[in-house]
């Protein structure tokens, strides 16, 4: 009887044992499983290409980083200093000196030097407008009345004129003072006519008395060579 108990007992165990081998058997093992199927790729030359992609509302081209290559897309570095030099370069002023009756209005720029090569206009207060015809940054007006005056650089095209009026005043008569900068006043021989200015003779023409000796004299013994100066310094004892 106990024999038979133990029989049933590795009976059962047995029967588990087989159960739960066929439960985790594989499903691709044993004669009735299927085999799986491969799924083939489709070749190179039969495969369809993909759709490309419908650009958004309101895009412009596939490049979405194209924008760093547009050169004009930000805006310019504007660099201040070199911004301040370009407007001092076309910065224009005006120097007027009066000597007796008239002005000498000059043109410089930013170092004090006469700007060249452009028909400058000037408006005097009262008189009108005045024209640099010669274009050497010099425009000279005479035969002026005594006074107080005002004078306006007109606006030229590429620089930048004073935007207030420059007040002078005109001397009725030379006074002799000291300037501390003459250079302006200087003219080089490019400047002048060198061959005029050496033949001419201020005033000749009002000094002569028509009484002057042109022809060659002999001296003789008694006589002195000398100028007469005596219509300016009276009677002078040879």
């Amino acid at each position: 009887m106990r024999r038979m108990a133990i029989l049933s007992s590795m009976a059962v165990i047995l029967l588990v044992s087989l159960l739960v081998l066929y439960i985790n058997k594989p499903s691709g093992q044993g004669g009735g499983g299927r085999t799986p199927q491969t799924t083939q790729t489709p070749s190179a030359e039969g495969q369809e290409e993909a759709p490309e992609e419908t650009p958004k509302p309101g895009q412009l081209g596939d490049d979405l980083s194209a924008f760093l290559k547009d050169n004009t897309f930000f805006d310019q570095e504007v660099n201040p200093i070199l911004e301040a030099a370009k407007e001092n370069a076309s910065r224009l002023s005006l120097v007027v000196t009066s000597v007796e009756k008239d002005l000498r209005i000059q043109i410089v720029d930013t170092k004090g030097n006469p700007v060249t090569g452009e028909s400058f206009f000037v408006k005097l207060e009262g008189r009108g407008e005045y024209k640099d015809l010669d274009k050497d940054g010099i425009i000279y007006i005479g035969g002026l009345p005594a006074g107080e005056y005002y004078v306006e650089l007109m606006p030229v095209e590429g620089y930048q004129v004073p935007p207030n009026e420059t007040r002078v005043r005109v001397k009725d008569k030379v006074e002799y003072v000291a300037i501390d900068d003459i250079s302006l006043l200087i003219k080089t021989e490019e400047e002048i006519d060198a061959e005029a200015e050496d033949t001419a003779v201020a005033d000749a023409l009002e000094d002569a008395d028509k009484t002057e000796i042109v022809k060659f004299q002999k001296s003789t013994a008694n006589s002195r060579v000398g100028i007469d100066v005596s219509k300016w310094n009276g009677e002078i004892d040879w």
